[in-house]
């Protein structure tokens, strides 16, 4: 089992030849629940970078998670819920996916 939350291995920058124009899908058991690209991102990578670095000292190895935009997502609908069972997966076009069950905490 991966202790990293996004999988359990990282792609290296120079694997990835258009970072601000990648296919993002996220499925709920099965169902694409948002779809889009990462150039529709209201900042670039570079400006997410810039802005956030001027709060914290990002070092090697950081790793940056970001949600999604307003209006988008699982909370559209506050009649669903994730619930125990349930899985997500989340894609990105030449990267990969990664599909977690949804539990209860104890």
């Amino acid at each position: 089992a991966s202790l990293f939350p996004g999988g359990r291995s990282l792609v290296p920058g120079d694997s990835v030849p258009t970072p601000v124009a990648l296919g993002v899908r996220l499925e709920l058991n099965g169902d694409t629940c948002i779809q889009g690209s990462t150039a529709d991102a209201l900042l670039s990578v570079g400006e997410m970078l810039a802005e956030i670095s001027m709060g914290i000292l990002l070092e090697p190895g950081d790793v940056l998670m970001l949600g999604t935009p307003e209006n988008m997502g699982l909370g559209q609908n506050p009649e669903r819920w994730l619930t125990d069972g349930d899985t997500v997966t989340s894609r990105i076009e030449g990267i990969g996916s990664i599909t977690n069950p949804i539990h209860p905490t104890a």
